[in-house]
Order: C-alpha cells, then structure tokens, then sequence
C-alpha cells in the first residue's frame, strides 16, 4: 500500500460521501476520530467541536484508522488530506508517506506555502509533487509557482484551470461523478491527468 499525502485546504469531511459515522477515539477538547463508510470506499476524518484545536495526535489516531481500514479493503494507495501550515498536524499527517503532493494555487501566499512545505518535507526526506490549482486565474501568480518548482527541482505535474465542474463534485453521487468526468472539461481532465502523474511517480503504472 502507497501513502500520499495533500497538505492543502481539506473540504468537509461531513460531506455527502459520508453515509455512516462510527465513533473510535475521542478526547474532551482534542477532537474525534471517525470511520465513515461512502459511496467510492472507506472514509476517515477528524472532526472537531467549536474551539477545538487540530492536534498531531488526532491526525496520528485518524491515520491508524485509516491504515486499518485500507487493510480491510486491500487498498492500494492511501491518499491523506492534510492540514495547511507547517505545525504539527501537518507534520503527523505527512511523516513517512511515499509521496507528498502539495496543491497551490497562483497567489504570493501560495507561493509561500508551498516553499514552507517544500522546506518541511525536505527536513522529513519526502519526495513532493505540486498540481498548480487555479492556473489561469493570475499569469503572474502562476509563473511564480513555476519558477519556484524549477529552483526547488519540485516536479509541476499539473496545471487545473478554474473549473466550476470540480466543485460540482462534491455535490453528487458517485455515478453522477462518472457523469461529470466523463463530459468535455478542462479542469476535469487535467484533474484526470494529475492522478495519472501521481500514479507513475509512485510506480503504479506500467
């Protein structure tokens, strides 16, 4: 089983693929781990109560959860959706993965993030990809991010156009996300193309 991790800004994980939550760890103002069952496979998540901080130890127990239940479903890769910032959330959800997979888009904060990360990841002696999200919102935005994947020897792998139908994902259920994938969309298929990209760095394509 491969791990890839996103540090990037995680939807909710209450969404609608989230069709059943089963209670595993909590601790009073840390937050709890649940298992959730969708419609495109196991799901697992933190969630947190007002004031309730994101802890290293609730992504820890989130991934040990997660871990088991990709073991139960012979799972070949494990995609973790991390936290922004460099702290220690961040870090337990990166730390011996295969693969980190940061998503920026083409802002001077983006740029920012993703150096920090790069930082972050270099320290933990991770390997990162970067899928430029929003590409064609800012030129400028966007060459900074390609210049700093070129200074940091950091492979660009993907450059998404804004595309309304991404979002529209979340929205719908799996078959009607076949649907979506399947109509004329830029963002879609490059979205398509970045997954292709993440499965040859990890060697999963022949």
């Amino acid at each position: 089983m491969r791990w890839i991790a996103t540090p990037a800004r995680a939807a909710d994980a209450a969404s609608p693929y989230a069709r059943r939550q089963l209670w595993r760890w909590c601790h009073p103002g840390r937050g709890e781990a649940c298992v959730g069952a969708s419609s495109v496979g196991p799901l697992v998540f933190g969630q947190l109560g007002p004031g309730e901080d994101l802890s290293g130890r609730l992504v820890t127990e989130v991934r040990r959860l997660a871990s088991q239940a990709a073991e139960r479903h012979q799972a070949d890769v494990l995609v973790i959706d991390g936290p922004p910032g460099i702290g220690c959330p961040l870090i337990a959800a990166i730390a011996s993965t295969d693969l980190v997979v940061a998503v920026a888009e083409p802002t001077v904060s983006g740029a920012h993030d993703l150096g920090r990360l790069a930082d972050v990841a270099s320290r933990l002696g991770l390997p990162v990809c970067v899928v430029l999200n929003k590409a064609d919102l800012s030129a400028d935005g966007a060459s900074r991010i390609r210049e700093l994947c070129a200074s940091r020897s950091l492979p660009l792998i993907a450059e998404v156009p804004f595309d309304a139908a991404l979002a529209d994902l979340s929205k719908v259920s799996a078959t009607e996300t076949r649907v979506l994938a399947a109509a004329v969309s830029p963002g879609l298929r490059e979205a398509a193309s970045a997954w292709g990209a993440v499965q040859r760095e990890l060697g999963l394509l022949g």
